[in-house]
């Protein structure tokens, strides 16, 4: 559920004292906090803010004068080591976090005056940045194992969550909302659909098949590896229950499988277990209240609940974000962040709002893992 790279003209929406160091302030863009040199800016500048993921070629970094904060792996370097890629991370800088850096719309100009290249509003294309996306891993559980299958046209790919830190003003003081435990894991689907190619004068090639996948590809029933686990009878049997009910011609359950090592964070799991977030009905996503109806019937677990209600504040979203995960009753570890969505009436005409928050000490953590 990654959200887009973005790296364009902004400005200083605020200057704060530091807590804990006189020569340092905090530098608050949309909803980013980047800690700065003391009086380096003021609130209305004109910057370019490069959030954590980004990926700098070295030789601008150096001309940015930030190649010291970046973080360069194998997986990126280039036989012109000047194109080597570094990756902006989140850090904790006097206790205080520091969410990538900021640079002067000014310097970024004299930069590209130099290379005789023309600004087109983001620097993604015209300084040759790219995102960091998590490794791919085949050495557990069957992860991106097997022949991947051709794409089921109705077997949709779960929503690309954007980062509520790009867009803080979101939700208003009017939507309903529902606020659920982020799960650090890999990204699940399991559906029944519609038969392709079906021909009215084959039977055979009537009704529904099954399909799994990962976020991105789709892969073989009954060798899928991870990605089967989550086709129990349960399952089976509330995408029955649903299709019946609602006269469906496909159901799609989005979920994490995680424990065992999958990720670092285990969730006091040794081997992976399964978890529902979200359920689409003939391209519809259903209403939180009526996923929690189907999954508890048939006893399928969901994400816990944060919080359920009108939209408060950004304070609030942020608390909700950090602290201990729910999914563990005895020495629970951080918590990856929430995901917030509003709670619209599956026949309300206006679009599903939906983002997410990551927890700070999630991002600032030492020797983590991210695989896909």
């Amino acid at each position: 559920m990654s959200s887009d790279l973005i790296v364009a003209l902004t400005k200083v929406k605020e200057i704060k004292a530091h807590s804990n160091a006189d020569k340092l302030e905090l530098g608050i863009i949309k909803g980013w906090q980047v800690v700065v040199q003391k009086d380096s800016l003021k609130k209305g500048d004109i910057v370019y803010y490069f959030p954590p993921d980004c990926l700098i070629p070295r030789y601008i970094s150096v001309m940015l004068g930030v190649e010291q904060y970046l973080s360069f792996s194998k997986r990126y370097i280039k036989e012109d080591d000047s194109k080597s890629l570094g990756r902006v991370r989140a850090i904790k800088l006097r206790q205080e976090v520091s969410h990538g850096f900021i640079v002067g719309n000014d310097k970024v100009k004299a930069i590209a005056d130099e290379l005789g290249i023309v600004i087109n509003g983001s620097l993604i294309e015209t300084f040759g940045i790219e995102k960091w996306e998590p490794p791919l891993r085949t050495d557990k559980y069957g992860f991106n194992s097997g022949q991947a299958y051709k794409q089921h046209p109705a077997f949709f790919k779960y929503t690309n969550i954007q980062n509520i830190r790009h867009f803080p003003d979101t939700f208003t003081e009017d939507d309903d909302i529902v606020v659920t435990e982020k799960i650090h894991g890999s990204n699940v689907r399991v559906a029944k659909v519609k038969k392709v190619n079906s021909r009215w004068y084959k039977p055979w090639t009537w009704g529904r098949e099954w399909v799994i996948g990962s976020h991105n590809v789709q892969r073989k029933v009954g060798q899928g590896g991870v990605y089967d686990l989550p086709l129990t009878n349960r399952m089976k049997e509330m995408i029955h229950f649903i299709i019946a009910l609602r006269g469906a011609n496909s159901v799609i359950v989005y979920g994490e499988v995680f424990g065992g090592s999958i990720q670092e964070l285990k969730y006091g799991k040794d081997s992976p277990d399964f978890i529902v977030f979200d359920i689409q009905v003939d391209g519809k996503f259903i209403g939180w209240d009526a996923l929690i109806v189907f999954c508890n019937r048939f006893i399928i677990p969901t994400v816990p609940v944060l919080y359920q209600g009108k939209f408060k504040s950004w304070e609030h979203l942020k608390e909700m974000s950090s602290g201990k995960t729910l999914l563990m009753s005895e020495s629970p570890h951080i918590r990856e962040g929430c995901v917030i969505k509003t709670i619209a009436c599956e026949n309300n005409k206006t679009a599903r709002k939906i983002m997410k928050f990551v927890n700070d000490d999630y991002l600032t953590r030492k020797d983590g893992t991210e695989f896909h």
